[in-house]
């Protein structure tokens, strides 16, 4: 096989991002996860089903959303008695929306 040159291979590579560019958890919308946990109690709709149903929420933050509603009480996400959202103390807030660290 010919070997080719460092030009050639760099062209073709596809880039590939280094860990440390990588950003970290994002924020969402609480209106959204509130949503999305609503609609999966009431409807069971898993992370698919949930990406079409909620324009602006992506299959990876609706899996990492049920996650973290099956974690429940105390540190995940609920619905309290009047299906309103509560969340636990790993999980932070901002005015930008709910920063849900990222689980296995």
């Amino acid at each position: 096989m010919p070997r080719l040159d460092y030009a050639e291979t760099s062209e073709t590579a596809p880039s590939k991002e280094r860990k440390g560019n990588r950003k970290g958890p994002g924020r969402i919308a609480l209106e959204l996860v509130e949503k999305a946990v609503q609609l999966h109690e009431e409807n069971k709709l898993g992370r698919r089903k949930l990406d079409e149903a909620l324009p602006g929420l992506t299959e990876y933050q609706a899996g990492q959303i049920l996650k973290w509603y099956r974690v429940g009480r105390p540190a995940g996400l609920w619905l309290d008695e009047h299906k309103r959202l509560k969340w636990g103390a790993a999980i932070s807030t901002t005015r930008d929306g709910v920063r849900l660290p990222r689980l296995s």
